[in-house]
């Protein structure tokens, strides 16, 4: 574990495949909370269009669930890109029954910082799943969940209203972070940089003083630039993240994955029509594009199903798994590197 003062963050880094690793948190999960939980992921537009949120709500199979989705990014890292009314819904009712919420962020940084606070302001369980190094090694171990203050799309303050929260986990699907950026494992390589030249010192006298509270300064106390040139690892990722192939394939899951949000935007607004519900507008943002899953089973809904209905689930259900078999193609043609490049990698 990650060690701040008396406080312990486990980070867990799963290598095998994705599924085997979901499966993994699953039963810890269900070890943890035998009572059964709310599972509320948080996702962004791009993690959502991956599949990410909907794959890992799939695998904890629980009777109650939130798929939370917002837009992304730093500009959006403010308090009406979160203001939902189902979000919190689900919280209150979740609190008030024998399941309680356990929130996940499921993706960058941004994410993990603003979903993070929503959990400490409301006094939820909180577990981290990012989906990028810089979430992974920055944003998890800093503790800080926070706002910025942003105006006319305009950030005025970074982090202005904020709480440290730690997670009670950080659980990091080692394959999912196959579809970042090279612009994101470069900044990494900074953040960490950043971090471990300020251990570097951790075995001097005055080092020895201002980090004895992390566990393991000495041990990890580094020159963390030399991963460029003695890591072969690293140069192999940026090659696969910019290999022509890899860049089109990942194209074409987040297009088939924005078609599938409409789909199911589509169908939450049927269902909002008939049972009198709508979504809120907050400062010009629509709340958010929720979904519950898993979805009330038909024999159990007062409303019946139309043959549009019908038409529209079937047509979704065709996309979810159209989307599973690109990804696994994706996925497919990682493993198919040289054996040597791939485990420098993973």
């Amino acid at each position: 574990p990650f060690k701040i003062g008396g406080l312990d963050l486990p980070m867990m880094t799963h290598n095998g495949k994705s599924e085997e690793a979901l499966k993994v948190l699953a039963d810890l999960m269900e070890r943890t909370y035998p009572n059964g939980y709310t599972p509320i992921a948080s996702c962004g537009e791009t993690c959502d269009a991956l599949g990410y949120g909907q794959d890992l709500l799939n695998i904890l199979a629980q009777k109650d669930g939130l798929l939370f989705t917002h837009k992304s990014g730093e500009t959006y890292k403010r308090h009406d890109n979160y203001a939902s009314d189902r979000l919190f819904d689900t919280i209150n009712k979740a609190k008030q029954g024998f399941q309680p919420p356990v929130i996940f962020a499921v993706g960058g940084g941004v994410n993990g910082n603003c979903i993070g606070l929503i959990a400490a302001l409301t006094g939820c369980d909180f577990i981290e799943v990012p989906t990028t190094p810089m979430h992974y090694n920055d944003a998890v171990t800093s503790a800080k969940k926070a706002f910025s203050l942003v105006q006319d799309d305009r950030i005025l303050s970074k982090n202005i209203l904020g709480a440290f929260y730690l997670p009670q986990m950080a659980f990091c699907v080692n394959e999912w972070l196959l579809t970042i950026s090279s612009a994101n494992a470069h900044a990494t390589v900074g953040e960490g940089t950043k971090t471990m030249n300020m251990l570097g010192i951790a075995n001097s006298c005055v080092g020895a003083k201002d980090f004895n509270n992390i566990l393991g300064g000495v041990e990890f106390a580094s020159d963390f630039t030399k991963i460029l040139s003695e890591v072969e690892g690293f140069n192999s990722l940026i090659q696969f993240i910019q290999n022509p192939l890899t860049l089109q394939r990942k194209k074409d899951i987040i297009e088939l994955g924005q078609k599938i949000q409409k789909h199911q935007q589509i169908s939450e607004s049927a269902f909002g029509k008939i049972n009198g519900t709508s979504s809120r507008t907050v400062n010009g943002l629509v709340a958010n594009s929720e979904k519950f899953y898993p979805r009330t089973s038909p024999a159990t809904m007062s409303v019946p199903s139309t043959n549009s209905d019908i038409d529209r689930k079937e047509k979704l259900s065709s996309l979810l798994e159209e989307r599973n078999a690109m990804m696994q193609e994706f996925r497919e043609s990682f493993y198919s590197m040289p054996s040597g490049k791939r485990d420098s990698i993973l």
